[in-house]
């Protein structure tokens, strides 16, 4: 593939997989499990990836001593962008992911899935690409924003019970309470 066509290519795939993730949200399906079919998409797709890079001799291996000489910040930077829409995502799936023992193994795997994730963020091509960074960190605002205003919420409006029975009183919350009126009803 010609070196001018790949990271137009890469970032409007990126792009588009993005797009198509947020959009979810507008027809209803935008939830905990498609959050975790991205994370085990994610991560499959690191790890054939990074195993091709590392077979093929192409990842970086300097990030680190790199950085502290000043010749990896573009690395550093591509690494810290694409981590930082993994670690957005996997808090927004695990937040949202419903508690309750039948489902605690799946949420430790998936916590075990978004570690290996992240962490894969931080092995780099040789090549940096700057679009799909981009692209993945406006992702990660765009996945903050609506934890935030998910997690946030609006307070519910207030829901008014008519009496069962005729003379009885409904009670909106807490511990049920005989009512200080007699009931015609009891024995």
């Amino acid at each position: 593939m010609p070196t001018r066509v790949y990271p137009f290519l890469t970032t409007f795939l990126t792009l588009l997989g993005l797009a198509g993730l947020l959009s979810l949200r507008f027809v209803g399906l935008y939830s905990h499990q498609a959050l975790a079919v991205l994370l085990l998409l994610g991560l499959g797709w690191a790890l054939v990836s990074r195993g091709w890079l590392a077979w093929k001799g192409r990842l970086y291996r300097g990030l680190v001593r790199g950085c502290r000489e000043g010749t990896g910040r573009r690395h550093l930077l591509q690494a810290a962008g694409r981590a930082s829409f993994w670690a957005v995502a996997s808090v927004a799936c695990l937040a949202v992911f419903p508690r309750s023992a039948d489902l605690m193994p799946l949420v430790v795997g998936l916590v075990g899935v978004a570690l290996l994730r992240v962490s894969a963020s931080f092995l780099v091509p040789r090549r940096t690409n700057a679009g799909p960074t981009l692209v993945m960190a406006m992702g990660a605002l765009l996945l903050a924003f609506d934890l935030v205003r998910g997690l946030a919420g609006r307070p519910a409006a207030e829901v008014r019970i008519a009496p069962p029975l005729p003379g009885g009183v409904a009670r909106r919350a807490g511990r049920a309470e005989s009512s200080p009126e007699p009931s015609p009803h009891r024995l």
